[in-house]
């Protein structure tokens, strides 16, 4: 994120770098194929854990999907998200058989299958196959399998190999997921090259993005002055991991040669035009927020505090929900000042507000 310049502003100043000529469109490769890496990392069991941190139950995911009727329970709702935020994510490129053949099953013996989804999905959109993907990172070219051993997984290699008649022919969504993760991240060189991109061009190519000095959406530096603790920047991090999200996209292994920066992909330096490919248009705030203490509200707002103001019986919850706690990240109060509440006061059109 450093490398990159995606750190959001913490001093009250704002961003100078937005590029006119940068969309912030996007990419098919990121929608259909890149950003759903996560799908392999669903866990096929749903955990519900009460408040003194004892586990009380499992659900097979496919039992709960579209049956809601087990949250109606008093306390329910809590144990989940409980449950929800303390099971570490399934690491590799297999997935649980819960979503490969259970998927939405509902009352029946069988479901659907999500890799499949996802790769016909990938087809329909005309998404290129996986080698132009990583040729357009700069990545070396393949003119063969045996030319991903020093990227994919043996066993992963293996299987795709008596799967696909040509090295060309890979999906990239099967291509990606099969490569070995970047140092200290989730998803391997040419994944990590897209959704770099993406998040570069979201930040860089929006004019409405909150920091920005463009006018007349700018927030003055008043308004920005307080902002420390930034509701995107914690989702951010939250799903990337601390050590899994900054340098994830950005980092090699030391046997991968350097990506190329996302600005060269994106200006076409290295890239090829399909990178640019669109499926719908993103702001990161649909309407700009004048009001500077509104703002400072908005951006105190936690994914922590959202969840313990809507389930009153959750009581306590770590700081940064989406990673799993540990002394580093114990379960706090709801009550406590590390989970910032949210005061709409800024709001109040009233008169005689002190706002």
């Amino acid at each position: 994120m450093q490398h990159l310049g995606l750190s959001p502003q913490t001093d009250g100043q704002h961003t100078t770098d937005y590029d006119v000529h940068l969309s912030p469109a996007i990419a098919n490769e990121f929608a259909a194929a890149a950003f759903r890496f996560g799908h392999s990392q669903i866990q096929g069991l749903v955990q519900q854990i009460d408040g003194p941190g004892k586990n009380i139950d499992f659900k097979q995911l496919s039992s709960i999907t579209f049956n809601p009727f087990s949250l109606y329970v008093d306390g329910a709702m809590a144990g989940y998200v409980r449950g929800e935020t303390s099971q570490k994510l399934r690491p590799g490129y297999l997935f649980s058989a819960q979503v490969t053949g259970q998927l939405f099953r509902g009352k029946e013996a069988t479901g659907l299958d999500l890799v499949s989804i996802n790769i016909q999905r990938g087809r329909d959109h005309g998404v290129p196959a996986y080698t132009r993907a990583r040729m357009a990172c700069g990545l070396p070219s393949v003119k063969n399998f045996t030319d991903l051993a020093k990227d994919m997984d043996g066993g992963a290699l293996k299987k795709i190999e008596a799967v696909y008649s040509h090295v060309d022919d890979i999906d990239l969504y099967t291509g990606g997921l099969a490569e070995r993760p970047i140092q200290d991240g989730l998803v391997g060189p040419t994944f990590a090259c897209i959704i770099a991109d993406q998040f570069l061009r979201l930040k860089k190519g929006d004019r409405y993005w909150y920091e920005t000095d463009e006018k007349p959406q700018a927030f003055s530096k008043e308004s920005l002055a307080p902002v420390l603790d930034l509701y995107g920047h914690d989702i951010c991090l939250e799903c990337w991991g601390e050590a899994g999200g900054v340098k994830q996209i950005v980092s090699l292994r030391a046997s991968h040669p350097p990506l190329p920066s996302a600005a060269h992909i994106y200006r076409g330096r290295i890239g090829r035009k399909w990178m640019l490919s669109s499926l719908a248009r993103h702001s990161c705030l649909a309407a700009p927020i004048k009001d500077a203490k509104q703002l400072a509200v908005i951006h105190k707002t936690s994914l922590a505090r959202i969840l313990c103001d809507n389930i009153p019986e959750l009581a306590s919850i770590q700081r940064w929900p989406l990673r799993v706690f540990s002394t580093a990240n114990p379960r706090l109060p709801c009550s406590s000042f590390s989970i910032p509440k949210i005061y709409l006061d800024p709001w109040d059109e009233s008169t005689g507000s002190k706002y």
